[in-house]
């Protein structure tokens, strides 16, 4: 029989993991943070998705702590519940799993290895025979500690109500001049050199990103930590109607340079970080180049989800469609909550039309 001091250390091991992964995601976690393959199979929103993950992970954690010789079955269900989450991040070649949010890479290939080892480790020690009758603080306090994981993500976590803010209509032409965003830095990264000249050659747009501006205005702004954009809800109304225009205005309050919704356009939903954000933008530009009919006469609308960690040395979208109007929203500490790219049209009258999530779509 392994000896109790072992699967104690076993336990403390996998306790002290879980809480470090559930305590970043309760703090600084984002629901874009959380795996494909977990936001494809969830029944809830990314928001309730993202509350409930912590949830779990909280209670596993009260079960260890009150009674181990139960607990540890929960835990070691965690991280099989893990290992299989990760297994198709490892497959798809992804360079980071969230586990700690999104502030925080780690590879799905280390986390995997680091969750597989706790897990036979785990079970190696016998907890189950090894630990001694009356371990933990008891049974009495397992319903304080599962109402304290209950109710943490849910009060630390909110989707905060927008200020009303005024209508825009299409007669009221182009959102006000907000000011101009910094410009770029001169020392900003290139394309490497190859295929600079040959998209230079053709007449791509690769210069430097766009700067952000300074961060000292979002202070002021009142921004929520979150916010669910679901695009696909909005569809037929006025985009000048809807909280888009809350984000608008945001933006150009925190003086990023803002272009405008136009009537009739198509409408890239993107992060500069995105590498299947990149690839679209640049699928489009040589569209253009081809001179498809799609793009003929057509505005295009980039509309860019800026995030705390973006700087010109990550920013992947340096091949742009043109002429195009580009809108930045500001960033929200942890995110928008929606898949990129995403697309949607505009119609005639200033109404969202096909929106579209197109990494779901692949």
């Amino acid at each position: 029989m392994a000896r109790p001091f072992f699967a104690r250390f076993a336990l403390i091991l996998g306790f002290l993991w879980l809480a470090a992964g559930a305590l970043f995601k309760l703090f600084e976690g984002s629901p874009n943070d959380l795996p494909a393959t977990v936001k494809a199979l969830s029944p809830l929103g990314a928001l309730e998705t993202l509350r409930a993950a912590i949830a779990v992970e909280l209670a596993v954690l009260g079960l260890v702590i009150a009674l181990p010789r139960v607990g540890w079955f929960f835990l070691s269900g965690a991280f099989a519940v893990f290992i299989a989450v990760l297994l198709p991040l490892v497959a798809s070649g992804e360079t980071s799993c969230g586990c700690f949010g999104g502030n925080i890479t780690i590879a799905p290939t280390v986390m995997l290895g680091i969750d597989a080892a706790l897990l036979a480790l785990l079970l190696a020690t016998k907890p189950w025979r090894s630990l001694p009758q009356g371990s933990g603080l008891g049974a009495a306090t397992l319903p304080p500690l599962l109402a304290v994981a209950a109710l943490a993500p849910y009060m630390k976590i909110q989707d905060t109500a927008l200020p009303p803010v005024a209508p825009r209509t299409q007669s009221e032409g182009s959102a006000p001049a907000a000011p101009e965003a910094p410009a770029a830095s001169a020392d900003a990264p290139a394309l490497d050199a190859p295929a600079a000249e040959s998209l230079a050659a053709a007449g791509a747009p690769t210069g430097a990103p766009v700067a952000s501006p300074a961060s000292d205005p979002l202070a002021a702004l009142g921004l929520p930590e979150f916010r669910e954009l679901r695009i696909q809800d909005l569809v037929g109304q006025d985009v000048w109607s809807t909280e888009l225009l809350n984000f608008y205005e945001y933006g150009a309050t925190a003086g990023y340079a803002q272009g405008t919704f136009q009537p009739d356009s198509h409408v890239v939903v993107y992060r500069q970080t995105c590498e299947h954000c990149e690839e679209h933008l640049k699928q489009i530009w040589e569209e253009q180049q081809r001179g498809e009919p799609q793009w003929q006469g057509r505005t295009i609308v980039l509309l860019r989800l800026v995030e705390t960690k973006d700087t010109d040395e990550n920013n992947r979208c340096r091949v742009l469609p043109e002429p195009s109007e580009k809108i930045s929203f500001p960033p929200l500490k942890r995110g928008y909550g929606i898949t990129t790219p995403f697309t949607f049209d505009l119609d005639g009258a200033m109404a969202i039309q096909n929106p579209i999530d197109l990494r779901k779509d692949k």
